[in-house]
């Protein structure tokens, strides 16, 4: 099964990836930052994408990287920190 995990540098997000590798997945493991997330490369087949998912082109970069192979799970872990009102004031992305 190849799966992406977002926000996959700490916590929750590399235990998904540790745990799916050990199991023999594919996982591309997407962080802002990947050095972080280096030690997962040596627990299977993970693949380190540096991307920024709060930047628009981030999702095209990963959709470049991934060479039009099909996702058979995706594990949207990626997040941001706010404060008091800060969600209020975030756009909706057009896409």
């Amino acid at each position: 099964m190849r799966v992406v995990v977002t926000g996959a540098s700490r916590g929750i997000g590399a235990e998904f990836v540790r745990t799916l590798a050990s199991a023999g997945h594919e996982v591309h493991a997407v962080s802002r930052n990947p050095d972080r997330a280096a030690p997962l490369a040596k627990v299977g087949d993970v693949h380190l994408h540096e991307i920024d998912l709060e930047n628009v082109a981030g999702p095209e970069r990963l959709h470049r990287a991934l060479e039009g192979r099909k996702i058979d799970l995706l594990i949207n872990n990626a997040g941001t920190y706010a404060q008091g009102d800060e969600l209020a004031d975030l756009a909706p992305l057009d896409l």
